[in-house]
């Protein structure tokens, strides 16, 4: 399905892989980029048209299909499955997994904590459910104005909400602490 570059084109561009490197604080590239680490990125990026055309498929009004952000989304294929392949943030085997299945590692090791200079950071931000063995996306965060908030101070709100006994938030019923059941 690729109809310009594929992600292993991208991961034989040592420029690319520079700038990429460069271009992401907090993210540790250690992955060898070999031709194993390839054929993995274009696995993935297979993988994720397949998911793309689904949710189209399935979630999106026939008027909508059309729209530019889902042009945009799959041009980006890709660049962003080379991307998480060489920050190592993709199981180490797609094929063969449940179409729904998630994609992503058992997180320890490979992300980063927030911490230190990534507590301002801004962006999507996943928790890993110990419990059910699976991530969640409670959210983003972006701060602005008179009012900057990062991950930090948005996980610290996370986290009280969580120990106390009154829920107010959907991820919050879903996930709390036992500590504030």
């Amino acid at each position: 399905r690729f109809s310009g570059m594929k992600p292993s084109d991208y991961l034989s561009d040592n420029v690319w892989i520079e700038a990429t490197k460069d271009a992401f604080v907090g993210v540790q590239f250690d992955v060898a980029v070999d031709d194993e680490s390839k054929r993995r990125a274009d696995d993935l990026g297979r993988r994720m048209f397949m998911n793309l055309d689904s949710h189209v498929d399935t979630k999106v009004e026939p008027a909508k299909a059309d729209h530019s952000t889902l042009h945009f989304h799959r041009q980006n294929i890709p660049p962003c499955a080379a991307l998480l392949t060489l920050a190592n943030h993709v199981v180490d085997d797609i094929r063969g997994l449940e179409d729904l299945a998630c994609l992503l590692k058992h997180p320890f090791g490979e992300f980063a904590r927030v911490e230190g200079n990534l507590r301002d950071a801004e962006g999507c931000y996943l928790y890993y459910d110990t419990k059910n063995g699976k991530w969640v996306r409670p959210g983003k965060v972006a701060g602005s104005g008179s009012n900057p908030k990062g991950m930090g101070q948005r996980n610290k709100e996370h986290c009280d909400e969580a120990s106390q006994a009154r829920r107010n938030s959907l991820g919050v019923v879903h996930f709390v602490s036992v500590q504030g059941q």
